[in-house]
Order: structure tokens, then sequence, then C-alpha cells
């Protein structure tokens, strides 16, 4: 018997490459990932005020949120090669002043297999060499 297929729900980015969690050992950091995705308020409100006026919705519409962070996610994701990881993924949204446009911005500590004493490793700002002894 094979297994229902997973349903895509808004609210879930499922991603084995992508966690808020503090990096896990057995990966070693490289650098720091960033990405900052935008979408113009009234673009995207004109499409999903039509479906929420259509059905009686009303409240605050997170679906500008939802679908700007997925993007963002999925961005996110296409950059990571298999082996990479990010860990300790924070996100920020951003309104511009005139509130036409949102803004999230993603960033994370990029990280790959490995570690031992030859690993790539981030001192200040300046990538350096950890030495054998």
């Amino acid at each position: 018997m094979s297994s229902p297929a997973k349903k895509e729900v808004k609210h879930v980015f499922h991603s084995t490459q992508i966690t808020l969690q503090p990096m896990s050992s057995g990966y070693t950091q490289v650098g720091v990932i960033h990405l900052t995705d935008s979408a113009g308020v009234n673009v995207i409100r004109g499409t999903f005020t039509g479906v929420a006026n259509f059905v009686g919705y009303k409240g605050f519409d997170n679906s500008i949120y939802d679908y700007l962070r997925n993007n963002a996610l999925k961005a996110l994701a296409e950059k990571l090669t298999p082996e990479q990881k990010v860990f300790n993924l924070r996100m920020d949204f951003e309104t511009s002043a005139n509130s036409t446009t949102i803004m999230v911005h993603l960033y994370g500590d990029l990280c790959e297999p490995g570690g031992g004493t030859s690993s790539a490793r981030f001192n200040g700002g300046r990538r350096t060499q950890r030495r054998r002894k």
C-alpha cells in the first residue's frame, strides 16, 4: 500500500536542509548565508483580496506574508548543494515607509559536513585555517 502524498500547507515549509536549530555535531560552519526577497503589496493584495471577498473572509491578511516567506525559503533552498545545511535560520520582515513593499530577510549559518583539525573557520570576519598540532 502506498503512503498518502504530503499535503502542501502554506504554513509549513518542508526541508531537511534548513533549520532554526543550533548547529549539530558533524557539521562545520563555512559562512553566513543570506537572502532578501520583496513583493509589492498591491500586486499580491489584488490577487488574494478577490478570493477573500468571494468567500467573505475578514481579519488580518496573512497571505502576503505566507507567499513572501515561502518564496524566500524556496529560493534559499535552491542555493544549497545537497550536502549543505543552514542552521540558526533567522527571518525578519520589513515594510517600506509608504507600505507598498514588504521585504523578508533570511540569514543563517551555512554548514557542510565535516570537522576535524583542518576545517575552515571564521574569526572576526577573516577566514582562517586551524593549524594541526
